[in-house]
């Protein structure tokens, strides 16, 4: 699906996880994304739910700075989130595997 920014993929992202909720709930995660406006957000999977929040005081499992069009990109089919990550598109700071695990989910 292409999204014309980030924040309405972001707005779609917990409706769009609900389908996975079971497999979710095996992994509590939280996830922060760093944009090359410097703008942070937060990703958390809690029981399975996802949600997205502008602050978090959890240390998060990994850190995740990108550019926006690279991930719309990823979103929309059009790059490979390995071959993101293998190429600097997408740089992770921490464990990738959940990062990978989610991408797989919802993305496949």
């Amino acid at each position: 699906m292409q999204y014309p920014s980030l924040d309405a993929f972001l707005l779609d992202l917990p409706a769009l996880a609900m389908p996975y909720q079971q497999q979710l709930s095996v992994h509590d995660n939280l996830f922060k994304v760093v944009r090359e406006d410097g703008r942070t957000f937060f990703i958390a999977v809690e029981n399975g739910l996802v949600q997205v929040h502008d602050e978090s005081d959890v240390i998060p499992s990994c850190i995740i700075s990108m550019k926006e069009q690279t991930i719309l990109d990823v979103i929309a089919g059009k790059l490979n989130p390995v071959k993101a990550l293998m190429f600097g598109g997408i740089r992770v700071q921490g464990d990738v595997k959940p990062l990978l695990r989610l991408c797989s989910l919802i993305g496949g």
